[in-house]
């Protein structure tokens, strides 16, 4: 078993052949030079059949069992998405968290703490929040996740000017 051909086999998308491959080798030269990378990309050739749980087993395997890899990195890298690869979990929880942000940053007002200026203003800023959520809800892609980054970075302070803005009016 040559390593650079098993990877070939999975580059090449022989995912199963790949996979048998990379076990037999496993097997056979477990404390070769090649194990770790021959972990990793068993682990990515299972990762390609879309079976994310066997596939994080194999990405610790290189963290966990080869500590001296330069494959570590990748491995830990691929280990962070594979609970929800397609983010549907992921936006489902950004979507309910905006959600109640709304009904949450009213309840100073309710309770009498701060007034109308900050309402309008947390409305608008909370509103602005959530609709910045809408072009990642539409395309997930690195633009529109940068974009809500940044709203997400800029609301805090925002809000902090607004309170401070209102308290200073009814002072």
């Amino acid at each position: 078993n040559d390593p650079l051909e098993m990877k070939n086999l999975a580059e090449d998308k022989k995912y199963d052949d790949a996979i048998d491959s990379f076990n037999a080798f496993l097997y056979i030269f477990p404390k070769s030079k090649y194990a770790a990378n021959a972990q990793y990309w068993l682990g990515e050739s299972i990762y390609a059949l879309d079976d994310y749980v066997n596939a994080m087993i194999n990405f610790a395997k290189v963290v966990e069992n080869y500590p001296n890899s330069s494959k570590i990195a990748d491995a830990k890298l691929k280990m962070l998405p594979v609970i929800d690869p397609g983010g549907n979990s992921t936006m489902r929880q950004i979507f309910w968290h905006l959600l109640l942000m709304i009904p949450v940053s009213i309840i100073p007002v309710i309770q009498g703490y701060l007034g109308n200026i900050y309402l309008i203003g947390v409305v608008v800023l909370t509103s602005a929040f959530f609709m910045s959520a809408l072009p990642l809800a539409r395309e997930k892609s690195n633009k529109n996740a940068l974009l809500l980054l940044k709203a997400s970075v800029f609301y805090l302070p925002i809000l902090l000017l607004i309170i401070i803005i209102d308290l200073g009016v009814a002072i």
